[in-house]
């Protein structure tokens, strides 16, 4: 949830290499040593442009809560071999 927050807020993110943030390695670095973390903080102190700023809000805002929950309903649904429901 915060990796949506932070993406939201525009600024950049530094993550280990959970689910959610490899999923999302366009707009997060990724590190997993000491070492990397520091480098990656680096790039992001460094690099950090308006452009990277729009592209993380865009990003985020195609991962709203309402997005959320009906990609949660829609698993609910198939697993319990639920009809779809309609619009």
């Amino acid at each position: 949830l915060k990796l949506y927050e932070y993406l939201a807020a525009g600024i950049p993110v530094v993550s280990t290499g959970i689910p959610s943030a490899l999923r999302m390695k366009d707009y997060v670095e990724i590190a997993d040593e000491a070492t990397e973390f520091e480098r990656a903080v680096a790039v992001c102190l460094e690099s950090d442009k308006a452009s990277d700023v729009s592209s993380r809000r865009e990003e985020a805002s195609r991962n709203t809560w309402d997005q959320r929950v009906a990609a949660i309903a829609g698993i609910i649904r198939r697993d319990l071999k639920l009809p779809a429901e309609s619009a």
